[in-house]
């Protein structure tokens, strides 16, 4: 079946007392100028459906973003961490779980701590293309707006979400170093909400699911397959 197709229910009428009610698919080419008139077939296949469900989705974050108490939410970026962490060498597909892995520990330190995690979240993966224009790395991250209130030690913040994606290597690396190098300085980053447009860009995952060459492309297609890219968390 052709992505773009559409259900439409027919009813023909048979006589006073029976109607027939009848189900069969038309091609997008066919039904474009009165698709208004058809019933939605909610595939993911289906490009104009999903584009009405992400649609959906970014009015809904851009009006709550709109409504905010800027002085209670925050704009964070949660990173995994770099060299010397086997996540960042990971196939998309076991990276992608390993993230939101560790963004379910860390949500849970949080939680413990009296911090719980409400708002807004999304995924994006960037595709870092290697040498010749070939296969790289991918780079993956949270985006959220996060209710934030106090001052907190960023510090702490930073190790609890590297001990959530790989507690082992950290503590490694910090006995190798006495303390000094544990490669995780750039894996968390918060900042304050001044632009309504704030919105757009954290929903952008409703756009693309990466960024990157289309080397890349087919890997994500079949890694993210059926993959819950964003979402809302706590009572926000």
């Amino acid at each position: 079946m052709e992505n773009g197709h559409y259900c439409v229910t027919v009813q023909r009428l048979r006589d006073e007392n029976d109607m027939l009610t009848r189900e069969y698919v038309v091609p997008w080419s066919s039904s474009a100028s009165g698709h208004e008139y058809t019933r939605a077939c909610r595939r993911r296949s289906c490009w104009y459906c999903q584009y009405l469900a992400r649609q959906k989705t970014r009015k809904k974050v851009a009006s709550w973003v709109a409504g905010l108490d800027r002085e209670e939410y925050r704009f964070v970026t949660l990173t995994l961490p770099g060299d010397w962490y086997p996540v960042r060498s990971m196939p998309l597909a076991e990276q992608h779980d390993n993230l939101m892995s560790s963004f379910r520990s860390w949500r849970g330190k949080r939680r413990y701590r009296g911090k719980p995690v409400s708002g807004f979240a999304c995924v994006e993966h960037t595709a870092n293309i290697g040498e010749a224009g070939g296969p790289g790395q991918w780079h993956s991250h949270v985006h959220g707006i996060f209710r934030w209130t106090g001052r907190e030690d960023l510090g702490d913040v930073r190790r609890t979400w590297t001990e959530s994606v790989d507690r082992g290597m950290r503590k490694q690396l910090s006995s190798w170093t006495e303390g000094s190098f544990t490669n995780d300085s750039r894996v968390f980053d918060i900042k304050r909400i001044n632009d309504d447009d704030i919105g757009s860009y954290l929903t952008k995952v409703t756009n693309y699911v990466t960024k990157g060459s289309a080397v890349m492309a087919d890997e994500a297609a079949k890694a993210l397959y059926r993959k819950r890219l964003s979402g809302w968390y706590g009572s926000r």
